[in-house]
This record gives C-alpha cells, sequence and structure tokens, in this order.
C-alpha cells in the first residue's frame, strides 16, 4: 500500500488496494510520447492527479526532441539565436531593472524576474497582467521561488512589449 499519502489520487490508489503502477496497466498506456486513460472518468482524473505531480517538470515529446536535436547540431541556426540572445538578454535584464524590479543575473535564454510583495505588484499579479496582454510568463512557485516569474528571450517585438508591460504593471516606473 502506498504510506505516507496526502490525499487525492493516492489515496484512491490507496483504498482500491493498488499496490504498483503495473497494476493500473489496464487503465493507463504510456510512451515517451503519448499517453492516454480509460476507465471511470473521476477515478482516472484522480489517478492522473498523483501521475501528474510524479512527472518530470520538462517532459517534451519525440517530435519534440527531434526538433530540438535537429536545431542543435544546426550550426547557424546556433550562431543565430547566441547572437540574438546575446542582444536581448542583457536589454531586457536593462528594462526590468527600470522598472523597479530585481531581475537574476543570467547566461541563460530567459530572464528571472523578483516582483514586489506588495498584493497589488506580487508575482501573482503581475502573472495575470501580463496573461491578460497576451504575455506567457512561466510561474516559479514550483521551483520555491513564488515571488519570481521567468520571460524567455524573444524576438525583438515580443521583448518590446514585455518591457512595455513591465513599465505599465509598475505603474509608469519606467519613466
Amino acid at each position: 500500500m502506498i504510506s505516507g499519502a496526502a490525499s487525492g489520487g493516492a489515496s484512491l490508489v490507496a483504498n482500491k488496494g493498488i499496490t504498483s503502477p503495473a497494476q493500473l496497466k489496464g487503465r493507463k498506456l504510456a510512451t515517451a510520447s503519448l499517453r492516454f486513460s480509460f476507465g471511470p472518468h473521476n477515478t482516472m482524473d484522480e489517478v492522473d492527479d498523483v501521475l501528474e505531480r510524479l512527472r518530470a517538470p520538462f517532459n517534451i515529446s519525440t517530435a519534440a526532441q527531434a526538433a530540438g536535436k535537429a536545431a542543435m547540431e544546426d550550426a547557424e541556426h546556433v550562431a543565430a539565436s547566441r547572437d540574438h540572445n546575446a542582444i536581448w538578454l542583457p536589454w531586457m535584464t536593462e528594462r526590468f531593472r527600470e522598472a523597479g524590479l530585481h531581475v537574476q543575473p543570467s547566461v541563460a535564454n530567459f530572464v528571472l524576474v523578483r516582483f514586489p510583495d506588495d498584493p497589488a505588484r506580487n508575482a501573482q499579479a503581475a502573472f495575470e497582467f501580463f496573461g491578460s496582454r497576451g504575455i506567457i510568463a512561466r510561474e516559479t512557485g514550483g521551483y520555491g521561488l513564488p515571488g519570481w516569474l521567468r520571460f524567455t528571450i524573444g524576438r525583438e517585438d515580443e521583448m518590446r512589449a514585455v518591457a512595455d508591460a513591465a513599465c505599465d504593471f509598475m505603474a509608469g516606473a519606467c519613466g
């Protein structure tokens, strides 16, 4: 039996006497790039919840892996991406700082931004604000960084839109 399970699907599994993932085989089939379930809907939702909490944070499909491998083997693409990032990473870092936000130093293709604790300007409020403008920020609470958001370096027009949104969100702090 599963011991120490908090709630949800784990208790369902414990109550049904399922003692190993192999016993779920009739209800849950999976491969590296495809997963589907069958069985009573409410039961599978709870099992899916447990499995979702156990999966790797960035699982990707076989097709995405092949595309990523091909991109990494394209030296011209890699050089262009590196050059693009060399321009827009520091530019974006400076724009967030001008808005009054703390940015963690980065050498990656994203910036990690700390938002104030004020409920009107915290990371959750920022996440919703950026989302309302069609800007996708990554929440980082699951990594132990609840007051932070991650922004991927994108095209010039996207970066300018993020910078404008950051200034607007911080009440025009960019002057």
